[in-house]
């Protein structure tokens, strides 16, 4: 009898122990808090976002990205390319906004601010300039090439000198990539036009620019005028002289019908798809995203009515071309000095598109 008490007790024992476990598990479970890490996107900007130019287009299409997959936006604006300026804005993101993902909107925020990626390893940088190997950092640019290119066609066939005037910014692989799309649109339909290059060296040059642009057009011939810069300084000299003119990035001031279109990016495709992704925690192994004409990231500005039909109508032929998946840089291109640069059958990588084009396709001619 005593040994089947001892029993009794033994197992009520252990049944009040499990209980109380039981129980315990139970309130831990219902009253932990879970701790939810709320996403916050900052942006560096080298200008402001109203200067109706690079900037703002960027800002824009952040902004309604943002709005779109409700994240909070927090921006610096006018930070200036450089390793001190860009550690204050990014400490102030981190540190006061507690931004963990922050976008990089110039070519001049690259591999310079390394040691500011190391510090911040917990935040994810994307940056537009194709120079950063972090393990934080991603990539992301529009493929506006494609409209270069066609903008290069209509100019070849709207010239009657044969001479375009290109005002550019940086020699870089960016600027570059642009300038050689551009002049294999316009040799494609017109063999004879000759590209020529000037380069301020400066984003931001507005008495240079539009110097620039006016010593194109009266020194070297050009009776159209492009460029790439922050702003348009070019088209504005460009419509005072009364030649024609090809815009980028942005159209917001009333033009003459001799403004005849503009490569425009189209950014809030990709921000929405970067924002997306990294919601989800998907991090590109590629470490790069590049969305052009089949992404709807880049376009035509409405063309002027000075344009033939038969010149729009070769356009829409040929983007239809691009979005089923020829593009330009392919089979047989030589540079300006001759040299063979891309084979018949070949295509030249989007690793080397991106970040190796130091070389100017034939028909370019650059002034120092």
């Amino acid at each position: 009898m005593g040994s089947i008490k001892k029993q009794f007790f033994s197992i009520f024992f252990i049944s009040v122990i499990l209980s109380l476990l039981l129980f315990s598990v139970y309130i831990i479970i219902t009253t932990r808090r879970v701790v939810v890490v709320e996403n916050k996107v900052g942006a560096l900007f080298i200008g402001s976002v109203d200067d109706k130019g690079w900037s703002q287009t960027h800002y824009e299409g952040l902004k309604t990205a943002c709005d779109k997959v409700n994240l909070p936006l927090y921006i610096e604006e006018n930070v200036d390319e450089n390793e001190a300026a860009c550690e204050a804005a990014i400490n102030r993101l981190v540190n006061i906004k507690n931004c963990n993902v922050i976008f990089l909107t110039s070519d001049g925020y690259d591999s310079r601010l390394n040691k500011i990626f190391d510090k911040y390893s917990n935040v994810h940088f994307y940056t537009v300039s194709p120079d950063s190997a972090s393990s934080n950092v991603t990539t992301y640019f529009a493929r506006i090439y494609q409209m270069r290119y066609l903008c290069g066609m209509i100019a070849g066939k709207m010239t009657k000198s044969n001479v375009i005037g290109y005002v550019a910014a940086m020699n870089n692989t960016q600027v570059n990539r642009g300038i050689n799309a551009f002049a294999i649109g316009a040799r494609e339909v017109n063999p004879d036009v000759e590209i020529k290059v000037r380069f301020t060296n400066s984003w931001l040059d507005a008495d240079l620019e539009r110097e620039t642009a006016r010593k194109l057009i009266q020194e070297d011939g050009a009776d159209i005028i492009t460029y790439h810069s922050s702003e348009s300084n070019a088209i504005d000299e460009a419509e005072k002289l009364g030649v024609y003119s090809m815009g980028y990035n942005i159209v917001q001031k009333e033009r003459t019908s001799n403004f005849l279109t503009a490569a425009i990016y189209k950014w809030e495709p990709i921000y929405e798809a970067v924002l997306t992704d990294f919601e989800k925690g998907n991090i590109r192994a590629d470490k790069y995203y590049w969305y052009g004409i089949v992404y709807d990231a880049v376009d035509l500005s409405p063309m002027s009515d000075k344009i033939p039909d038969d010149v729009r109508e070769m356009i829409s032929e040929r983007e239809i071309t691009m979005i089923n998946g020829i593009d330009i840089f392919m089979d047989e291109l030589h540079d300006n000095n001759g040299l063979i640069r891309c084979k018949e059958g070949e295509r030249i990588s989007d690793n080397a598109l991106l970040r190796k084009m130091d070389w100017f396709v034939e028909g370019v001619k650059v002034y120092e």
